[in-house]
């Protein structure tokens, strides 16, 4: 578990650095693509998580399922593209916004998140069943786990130490093997805020689909782009070029998931 907080959002720090750095491996080609799950498609994929579910207390949110979903296609889709072996562990780390334990005051600009780190080895994974249910019991344990008073105590031991190998984020090492950060906006109601006539070509003010730079983003990385207004939703992967190719040709992949195609007219870069 990793802590970040600023009192004001900052343009670039150290951490942001050494995060280009990981994401500008040399010899390394890394592509990024949106891929769209439909309400009908998310509700299959709940149910079959479901159906492995061993007790009564299990339960899955939506970001917990899409999040199993995605673990688990992106490291199966690595060993099949010879990057991952199959007695390999994978990881998968994810930011929990912890303002609301802190109490903050109003007016509060900047972050205050806890990085969460979940593991399991690609073996346990590998299952469309059991493998999806563990998966999705660890997303929701990392994230139940993120209390109050246990964000006090990392936010008061990065204060009392300069030594910064303890607060790094670690899953960094990994994002070329077994390892992902995933950073999901699914809750912040984007599509409705007006930005005036002057920003979409229809002159409505509202976006219609946001879409990031095709290259750039470090590999490793995945982003939830916020709900779009018919439930659906939408993710951005950034992964080597080997590993998006065997995920498009990954048939159980394809049962839930597929490219989104920006309608003319309504892309938003």
């Amino acid at each position: 578990m990793h802590v970040y907080i600023s009192r004001i959002a900052p343009l670039w720090c150290p951490a942001m650095a050494r995060l280009n750095w990981h994401g500008q491996i040399a010899d390394v080609a890394n592509s990024c693509r949106t891929y769209h799950i439909t309400p009908q498609s998310l509700a299959r994929l709940k149910q079959l998580i479901a159906a492995s579910f061993s007790g009564s207390r299990d339960w899955a949110s939506t970001n917990d399922v899409i999040s199993a979903f995605i673990w688990r296609s992106i490291m199966m889709a690595r060993h099949k593209a010879g990057i991952l072996a199959m007695d390999g562990t994978t990881s998968l780390a994810q930011p929990v916004d912890c303002r609301d334990h802190l109490g903050l005051p109003q007016p509060y600009f900047g972050n205050a998140i806890c990085m969460t780190n979940s593991s399991i080895p690609l073996q346990a994974l590998a299952d469309p069943g059991s493998g999806l249910a563990e998966a999705a019991r660890l997303v929701r344990g990392a994230i139940k786990d993120v209390t109050a008073e246990k964000f006090r105590d990392l936010v008061g031991y990065a204060e009392r130490t300069e030594r910064e190998v303890y607060t790094r984020m670690n899953i960094l090492e990994e994002l070329l093997t077994g390892g992902i950060i995933m950073t999901s906006h699914f809750k912040f109601d984007l599509h409705s805020v007006d930005f005036g006539p002057a920003f979409s070509r229809d002159g409505d003010g509202h976006m219609k689909a946001l879409r990031l730079p095709a290259q750039g983003t470090m590999a490793g990385a995945v982003i939830f782009t916020p709900k779009l207004a018919d439930g659906s939703c939408e993710f951005l992967v950034t992964e080597q070029d080997s590993t998006l190719a065997a995920l498009e040709s990954d048939d159980h992949f394809k049962q839930f998931m597929h490219r989104e195609h920006p309608t003319p007219g309504n892309d938003v870069q």
